[in-house]
């Protein structure tokens, strides 16, 4: 997100003003709600003045209505962002490769008339050339005309029709008319979904200028499942399908993990049927032997509910997404180690072992006031507990790799202490920057995936 900024003519120091991520929607709203009167405005000094005073008021006021945990948990969400190379790699390995939801592909093709494929490549080519505009000497941020997006440019650099991309396009911006019907809806809730869902604004039949960067980067995993979705019909075998090829994912990511990493070995042992019944095994485990210590984890396609962002005093949505992203699969992982470990299921997960459990969901609330207490046989074992979403499964395997002294087991630990101050994927960003070694299995996934789009 470009700060807005002044150039002073005499200096090289600019001042800057940021804005958070909220801020920026509602003032794309008002500037929507307003657009008649500042095309009137050009004429009038004045009177444009007066409109942009009520604009910058309205961003830098704004009441913090609801439910304070709500709030916290809302504001968390809106402010994370993803690393838009591992979205890529996600939808690739989902999208493309996944074997369950390929008949769910093919319903989006057909609707759409481009393939996912070429969906991907076009969206990841536009996120590219709008980061590398902060790369180039004496940019301007404020010159609206370097963020334009020319089809006509897009189709004659990368040889792709120009019917496909305003194909594509088309299902993905909104016009000035669009925008004003919904800006003039009272539920905020309305305008923030249409950028959500459409995060590029027409301004010709060639021209788009996007909203927001993270809501254009959603588009190749977040946004896209739902399309999928929609394009397949409104059904819950699409979410069976789907967890089917995210586990997969999740499980090749710990897989690439444990083969790669070189300072600290981990074996990896995967998901197994033991017992009369037939009883799964968590999804993956990864065993330490130098600290003889086991991290168990459990993937779940499971979200927060979509209310937590669009809904007002509602802080029983909160607790409701937080049983599903948390508490079940908790239990569900804790209680299959414990049966395994009991019976002696496996000769690599033993009783002399330290164990954590780790439960991976499609996404995650970073941060909230809500704490808990795990107590097992009347011993507090909260700290052998954790949730998070994909992407910071992604920037611990990240962490741990580079690490050359602390492990999967040492860096969750440190997340546990550090909890109330900052989220997990901090705390493994962080970790990342202050150990400042090469990760292998980072490089090993970014290359794979940019790959895939250079042989498009």
């Amino acid at each position: 997100m470009p700060a807005a900024s002044k150039q002073d003519d005499h200096t090289e120091k600019k001042e800057s003003v940021v804005f958070g991520r909220l801020q920026i929607f509602e003032c794309w709203k008002q500037l929507l709600v307003r657009a008649s009167t500042l095309q009137i405005a050009k004429q009038n000094r004045i009177k444009l003045a007066g409109v942009l005073h009520e604009l910058f008021a309205k961003i830098n006021d704004q009441e913090n209505e609801g439910n304070p945990h709500q709030f916290i948990a809302k504001a968390s969400i809106q402010f994370a962002r993803d690393d838009y190379i591992y979205k890529l790699y996600r939808a690739q390995k989902v999208f493309l490769d996944g074997m369950y939801v390929a008949p769910h592909v093919v319903a989006f093709q057909k609707k759409n008339g481009f393939t996912v494929k070429m969906y991907l490549h076009v969206i990841f080519i536009i996120i590219i050339r709008c980061n590398s505009m902060r790369n180039v000497p004496c940019f301007d941020p404020e010159n609206i005309d370097k963020w334009y997006i020319d089809l006509n440019q897009v189709s004659s650099d990368l040889k792709i029709d120009l019917a496909i991309l305003k194909k594509i396009m088309s299902e993905i911006s909104f016009t000035i008319d669009d925008g004003l019907a919904l800006a003039s809806d009272e539920k905020d809730e309305a305008s923030f979904q249409l950028f959500r869902n459409r995060p590029f604004l027409q301004l010709s039949d060639t021209c788009y200028l996007p909203i927001e960067g993270r809501l254009v980067e959603e588009l190749l995993f977040d946004n896209l499942l739902h399309r999928v979705h929609q394009a397949a019909g409104i059904g819950m075998q699409f979410y069976a399908d789907l967890g089917h090829d995210f586990e997969g994912y999740a499980q090749g990511l710990i897989e690439k993990f444990c083969s790669s990493s070189k300072n600290i070995l981990y074996e990896y042992i995967p998901e197994f049927k033991f017992g009369k019944s037939n009883s799964l095994s968590p999804d993956a485990m990864v065993r330490c032997e130098a600290e003889k210590s086991v991290v168990a984890f459990e993937v779940k396609s499971a979200r927060y509910l979509d209310s937590v962002l669009t809904g007002k005093h509602a802080p029983q949505v909160v607790a409701d997404s937080f049983e599903k992203l948390r508490f079940k699969p908790w239990e569900q992982v804790h209680d299959a180690i414990a049966k395994i470990v009991y019976e002696k299921r496996h000769s690599r997960l033993t009783e002399d072992l330290k164990y954590l459990f780790v439960v991976v969901t499609m996404n995650e609330i970073p941060h909230s006031q809500q704490d808990y207490v795990i107590n097992i046989r009347g011993d507090d074992k909260s700290f052998c507990f954790y949730s998070f979403g994909i992407h910071s499964l992604e920037l611990l395997l990240i962490a741990a790799d580079a690490s050359r002294e602390y492990s999967l087991y040492d860096i969750l630990r440190n997340a546990f202490d550090v909890r109330h101050k900052i989220s997990n994927r901090t705390t493994f960003i962080r970790i990342r920057k202050r150990e400042a070694g090469e990760s292998d299995f980072d490089q090993q996934v970014r290359m794979e995936a940019i790959n895939r789009v250079k042989l498009f």
